[in-house]
Parts: structure tokens; sequence; C-alpha cells
């Protein structure tokens, strides 16, 4: 039987904290993590909250503050 490891991710208060940069694939998975909790459409509203309609859309220097909403 095969494993796959789980992606990692950071903790969302280190990028909060700036202490660690986040990447597109954190901000990805936070966004995954918030759908799954709140459903799509609120997913696109948080988008559009930060002027997007897509993830890739956001600027790095938006990351942490798009990744500490997610956690909200």
């Amino acid at each position: 039987m095969l494993f796959r490891s789980a992606p990692a991710v950071i903790a969302v208060d280190s990028v909060v904290d700036n202490t660690v940069p986040a990447t597109l694939d954190d901000v990805r998975a936070a966004l995954q993590a918030f759908v799954g909790q709140n459903g799509m459409p609120a997913g696109l509203e948080l988008l559009k909250e930060f002027d997007c309609a897509r993830i890739s859309e956001l600027s790095a220097d938006q990351y942490a503050a798009f990744m500490a909403r997610c956690a909200e």
C-alpha cells in the first residue's frame, strides 16, 4: 500500500508575524481550508475582498493578510 504524505503547511501565525514569508501554495492551502469550512461562495466573496477573481491574482504582499482572513 502506498502512502501519500500531506503537503507541508506553515502556521498562519508565523506568516502574519512576518517571520516566514508565505508562498502561493500556502495561500492556496489556506483558501482550501476556508472553503472546506465555509463553502465555495464564501471563498469567492473572500477573494473579492482582495479585488481578485482567482487566487493567482493576489500579489505576494497580500498573502499574509489573505491567510489571516482565511483563519478568522
